[in-house]
């Protein structure tokens, strides 16, 4: 499953769906799907934001049970290239913060050197015009360079943490798993 948003002619996995189970709980993805259409007449969807719809079986077990699909070793080494597609995204964001938090800036300035300037007649309507799109485009540049940015940054940190926490519980589920096998004598 990929997304179609991507840099070159491969698309590349950015969209995941990560779960995982208790030993008496069994979990099984039965299917995976990208349920969005793309736009007519072009392999690309709508947005960067893929949804992903995962069809999962879940069921008890009363026994304790380690069958997994999905190993130790292979969720550390997804959650590391999650990770690094993380790190990435939030470096992205905050260059998207200083571009538009300088565009506010050069958008201030614009706005502040037309306010004393005097127009012949029949322009003065053009410049409320383009001091009223002025101010849309300075309030859109502030709206995207302090509030979207923070909600995306507060994500990605959750998520980071999410991700920290889940490689923490693998790494001790195989120390577990090695000193359990020395207790045994293998």
């Amino acid at each position: 499953m990929h997304n179609t948003y991507s840099s070159g002619n491969s698309p590349v996995r950015i969209d995941h769906i990560m779960y995982s189970s208790r030993p008496t709980v069994s979990v099984r993805c039965l299917d995976v799907t990208m349920p969005l259409d793309t736009i007519p007449g072009h392999h690309m969807s709508y947005s960067d934001h893929e949804a992903v719809l995962a069809v999962l079986n879940i069921s008890l077990s009363d026994s304790i049970s380690n069958d997994s699909s999905f190993s130790t070793e292979e969720r550390i080494s997804s959650l590391q290239e999650a990770s690094l597609i993380l790190e990435e995204g939030m470096r992205k964001v905050q260059r998207n913060r200083y571009y538009f938090g300088g565009l506010c800036v050069v958008l201030a300035l614009l706005m502040i050197l037309t306010v004393d300037l005097t127009f012949p007649y029949g322009t003065q309507s053009l410049m409320v015009a383009v001091r009223i799109g002025l101010a849309a485009a300075l309030g859109y540049s502030f709206w995207m360079a302090v509030v979207e940015s923070r909600k995306e940054i507060v994500s990605m940190r959750g998520a980071r943490a999410g991700m920290r926490v889940a490689k923490e519980s693998a790494l001790r589920a195989i120390k577990m798993n090695d000193r359990n096998w020395q207790n045994n004598g293998i």
